[in-house]
């Protein structure tokens, strides 16, 4: 509010970033007893989980101190919009929702506690290359937009948020500078799409989500990751197989081949950095 109250016809560019839904899993007391009282009417109030390597995923919404946490960010989002709302300043501006990373369901078995979330129909979780770990909410309100929602499945990353709030603001960039996302005005407009031929993603890294170093690569509806520790690659069409439960590597090499040279010639291109054995580590 202190911020709006200074804005008055000048540009401005607000970026919330709420620290919930995160852990700890600390419940919002105004909030907790809506969900332990719905917990009571839900048929499948047990917990259900299934095995992720040496992790394990929760695979249904049985807490109710997350789900007062999610609901008290939605009533904050809700506090910003009308507050933009009652200052005449929503219609003319961009609003942009969107999360980092999946939710955390998937944790270590390790850790003897179960992810706090589910993402179903999605696998894995936060931490992964599967699909529950890198697809996440986004919603954009164009400055100047009244008409009906719009629900579009082109794949995007958080790169083109950039690009696109310079394009729709009319805001130059430097001479020279490297953009990695694509501008989405055409698809925002309706008018257009983005030239795009694949997504990739590189984490050579251990992650508490039970997740071991390797990488990914969506190129339409196919979608490669590789699993360097386990020296494993596996290949899903996402279109037919969404929660990518069966591995079709076996039925298409070549296409595997394909996008895995794909993948090595961008990591290459991109001078990737790759994970390294600690000499030092005693099991």
């Amino acid at each position: 509010t202190d911020f709006l109250d200074g804005v008055g016809d000048d540009p401005f560019f607000m970026m919330v970033s709420f620290y919930t839904v995160h852990t700890p899993i600390q419940a919002n007391k105004r909030h907790l007893s809506k969900f332990e009282a719905k917990l009571k009417t839900m048929q499948n109030s047990s917990l259900l989980t299934k095995k992720e390597r040496k992790a394990t995923t929760t695979l249904n919404q049985i807490d109710p101190a997350y789900a007062s946490m999610v609901y008290a960010m939605d009533e904050n989002v809700g506090r910003l919009i009308t507050n933009l709302k009652a200052r005449g300043l929503y219609d003319n501006t961009t609003v942009i929702f969107t999360s980092d990373n999946g939710g955390l369901s998937t944790l270590e078995r390790a850790f003897g506690i179960a992810g706090p979330t589910s993402v179903m129909p999605l696998r894995g979780g936060k931490g992964w290359l599967y699909e529950g770990g890198i697809r996440v909410p986004l919603l954009i309100k164009p400055a100047g937009y009244n008409g009906s929602a719009v629900e579009v499945d082109e794949p995007v990353v958080g790169h083109d948020i950039f690009p696109t709030i310079c394009r729709l603001t009319g805001t130059a960039t430097s001479d020279g500078i490297q953009i990695d996302g694509k501008d989405l005005s055409p698809i925002l407009s309706g008018k257009g799409s983005i030239d795009r031929v694949n997504i990739f993603w590189h984490y050579p890294h251990y992650h508490g989500s039970g997740w071991t170093p390797g990488a990914a690569l969506r190129e339409g509806d196919w979608k490669l990751i590789e699993f360097y520790a386990e020296g494993k690659v596996e290949l899903y069409n996402l279109k037919n197989d969404l929660s990518e439960s069966t591995d079709i590597s076996k039925d298409h090499p070549l296409k595997l081949l394909e996008l895995r040279t794909k993948l090595m010639k961008q990591q290459s291109e991109m001078k990737a950095k790759w994970y390294t054995k600690n000499p030092d580590y005693v099991k």
